[in-house]
């Protein structure tokens, strides 16, 4: 396994989630902070929301009045048509719905396929979807990119944003 921080080899894997693995206590408390957020969520997810499908695939759901990512089922690989899986308040049954909404959000992604600091290519991509309409459709600033960022991001992301990874 890799450093999910540096990429060295031979990290050692979260003993909860498994989602994560870190070669030293140092790149561990570097990203402390972000992981815990995540980390039991990880450890459940699958147990508590069985697959909806054979296409579905686990994603980082971002909502603007939340402090803390959620995990939701996706299903689709092109921003137009990703739809999400979150389950219902009545029989436990899924819901499908177009995860920017269906109020033509104009839908952008940005891809990431290498980390910044320290530079290295990641094994992966990883995808930013958001409403590039929130400047003019009223979509409030993001608060759960806010705290993830501890109030350092660059950017004032607006509206829901889904984060999503695949190989390659």
């Amino acid at each position: 396994l890799r450093c999910t921080v540096c990429n060295i080899n031979n990290a050692a894997e979260c003993s909860v989630c498994k989602s994560a693995a870190y070669c030293s206590e140092k790149c561990k408390k570097e990203d402390e902070r972000l992981h815990l957020m995540v980390c039991k969520q990880f450890a459940t997810f699958v147990d508590k929301n069985p697959r909806p499908s054979e296409k579905a695939f686990t994603a980082i759901k971002l909502e603007p009045e939340s402090k803390v990512p959620e995990l939701v089922w996706v299903q689709g690989r092109n921003y137009n048509d990703f739809k999400i899986f979150e389950m219902g308040a009545s029989f436990n049954q899924p819901v499908k719905y177009t995860f920017l909404g269906d109020d033509n959000p104009r839908p952008n992604e940005v891809r990431i396929t290498s980390h910044s600091t320290p530079k290295f290519d990641l094994d992966h991509t990883v995808a930013f979807n958001f409403r590039d309409a929130f400047f003019y459709d009223g979509s409030k600033t993001n608060e759960c990119v806010a705290n993830m960022a501890n109030g350092k991001h660059k950017h004032r992301w607006c509206g829901r944003l889904v984060v999503i990874a695949w190989p390659g």
